[in-house]
């Protein structure tokens, strides 16, 4: 499944006992690309969470089964690193994959952009002369009791545009040199109006036709999108085209859209807790982030799990090599000091 899993199993099975734990060390886990991983926020972000869910179903919401409630609160306690060369990488955790858990969307962003980098990096070898596109399709906002049924509008109108099998005259010219696709929905709150803004963002690759004889302007991209929604005003619609083409700068486009640490930061109590029910109920068992076209065979091609659904630990270019680690530690979250310590 994964060329370091079964030898990061087997070293730790043989040295389990080097795991080191009471140091006193605080965890500092630093990227291939020099950046500290915001391990403790994520944490304390998550226990937020925890706390409104906690509050709803005490007044009455059936969001989350007991159980489930406790994966939440026990998301992320305990990580188990592997080290090797002064460098830490993750081996072992306890996460609850709860959508609006800030500690798994943050897992699923690093998976999401490794995936798209990967997958890019794939494409260009193979069609050099692949062109890119970040488009955002938008509606008005709407209410909450609103919410579920405009999701269900735009996805169904995001399959007007972009699929081979629905009949959709306006968008010919975009099917005609469309190569693939990243679909991510995502939903922010506004506290002042107390409404919802769903929108879709979207990384196209595209022939070098498009941007000569079949060029589609952003005043047509509008256009489709008001026909495909049957709506009855101008939406804001915005459509970029990627100049500096590497798999790196393609990547940084691509983010997991569901972003709940807002929600933590409404001052009122009532209005958080409403807010976070209506994220639940409208987002559950939704897939947020679809794969189309070249991005689906390359990613199958790979053998990349689902950024939705896979593996949690895992989730970064750096860890497709095999590994040797000399030893482990393990860090536990400790509430009182907000920090992971050995």
């Amino acid at each position: 499944m994964y060329l370091y899993s079964m030898n990061a199993r087997i070293a730790l099975e043989q040295a389990f006992v080097k795991v080191e734990r009471g140091t006193g060390e605080e965890l500092v886990d630093v990227s291939d690309r020099g950046k500290v991983r915001p391990w403790a926020k994520k944490k304390v972000d998550s226990m937020k969470v925890a706390e409104l869910y906690k509050l709803a179903m005490d007044r009455g919401e059936e969001l989350l089964t007991q159980s489930r409630y406790q994966s939440l609160l026990q998301c992320g306690n305990s990580l188990l690193f592997g080290e090797q060369n002064g460098k830490k990488r993750l081996i072992k955790a306890n996460f609850c994959r709860i959508r609006l858990c800030p500690m798994c969307n943050w897992r699923k962003s690093l998976k999401m952009f490794s995936q798209v980098s990967r997958i890019s990096e794939e494409l260009l070898k193979e069609k050099s002369a692949t062109r890119f596109l970040f488009l955002t399709l938008t509606v008005k906002n709407v209410t909450g009791t609103r919410l579920s049924e405009t999701i269900d509008g735009m996805n169904k109108a995001f399959q007007y545009l972009f699929s081979e099998n629905r009949n959709f005259a306006p968008a010919a010219v975009v099917k005609k040199n469309l190569l693939g696709y990243l679909r991510a929905m995502e939903v922010t709150y506004n506290s002042k109006s107390r409404e919802y803004h769903p929108h879709l963002h979207i990384l196209l690759a595209v022939k070098p036709a498009y941007f000569s004889r079949d060029y589609v302007a952003q005043s047509q991209w509008r256009e489709m999108w008001r026909k495909a929604m049957k709506l009855d005003y101008e939406p804001m619609v915005n459509v970029k085209a990627i100049k500096q083409v590497s798999a790196k700068v393609i990547a940084e486009v691509a983010k997991y859209p569901t972003k709940t640490e807002d929600i933590t930061k409404i001052e009122d109590e009532e209005q958080a807790i409403e807010a976070l029910t209506t994220l639940h109920n409208a987002l559950k068992s939704r897939r947020l982030v679809t794969f189309g076209g070249c991005f689906r065979e390359i990613q199958r091609q790979l053998k990349l799990d689902d950024v939705e659904s896979g593996d949690l630990v895992h989730v970064e270019t750096e860890m497709k090599v095999s590994l040797n680690f000399v030893g482990y530690a393990l860090y536990s979250y400790r509430a009182e000091i907000g920090a992971y310590i050995c």
